[in-house]
């Protein structure tokens, strides 16, 4: 089904059902500490708040546990990097790499990829050196996002489709949290901060989806964000997450067609 917003028009294909096997993954590359923090915190609080909606609690996990506890982006080979079809399937062997392992164990957990088992939804937390502040990385076939705003901008990137898929969201419905600049295995409390808020969004997201939303709701969530959607029986999206209040421009479909 197409429904209009303002001048555009966007087509997308969403699940017949609420989504409710949601996972927040961090340390996918272990360097990368805002989602390596933030999942260490949700798992040392157990059942923390912050992951439940009222459809859906979001489960947490650490990608690469071994990596993240030395500090290095991966052991021996790029986990995010493993999730092709010539690496999952073949059986395990002495002589994989760690991180091959441990992709063919992910896939086990979430997936199988490409397969109606999979989990509903995969959030994965990346910190970048580069200066981009907030970037949603996406698939043009489920979620049409785009975020504007004039002094924080929340860029948006679409994956196009013919590029083989090997990263650790392409085990199910996901969306990628790309933010910076952090310097790679330190800290910032300001990115880190912004992460969990985004992660907040997302979550607040997927609850007024699977409540089946048919209108347009403009919500502003604090003093600072702006979150706006429409949706049509489960057929349409469209979402701007603004960062800041004064400004809260319309959405889309998806323009952007760069490759992660």
């Amino acid at each position: 089904m197409k429904a209009a917003v303002g001048n555009m028009e966007c087509s997308t294909a969403f699940p017949s059902r609420p989504l409710s096997r949601v996972v927040l993954t961090g340390s996918t590359h272990s360097d990368e500490l805002g989602g390596v923090c933030l999942v260490r915190e949700w798992l040392r609080q157990g059942d923390a708040p912050f992951l439940h909606q009222r459809s859906f609690g979001a489960q947490t996990l650490l990608a690469n546990p071994r990596a993240t506890k030395q500090n290095r982006r991966y052991l021996e080979t790029d986990l995010n990097r493993c999730f092709t079809a010539e690496i999952l399937s073949p059986p395990p062997s002495p002589s994989d790499h760690y991180e091959v392992v441990r992709a063919q164990e992910l896939d086990a957990a979430l997936g199988p990829k490409g397969n109606d088992c999979s989990v509903d939804f995969i959030c994965d937390l990346h910190n970048t050196t580069s200066k981009m502040r907030s970037c949603l990385i996406t698939a043009p076939d489920y979620l049409s996002m785009h975020t504007s705003v004039s002094t924080d901008p929340c860029r948006v990137i679409s994956i196009k489709p013919e590029i083989p898929s090997f990263s650790l969201m392409s085990i199910a419905k996901h969306i990628t949290l790309e933010i910076g600049p952090q310097p790679t295995g330190l800290i910032r409390s300001d990115i880190c901060n912004m992460m969990r808020r985004l992660v907040g969004h997302v979550l607040d997201f997927i609850e007024l989806f699977n409540q089946g939303q048919s209108v347009c709701l403009c919500i502003c969530v604090g003093r600072s964000v702006c979150l706006c959607l429409h949706l049509s029986n489960f057929n349409c999206l469209c979402l701007c997450l603004c960062m800041t209040l004064s400004v809260c421009m319309s959405i889309c479909p998806l323009l952007s067609s760069a490759v992660f």
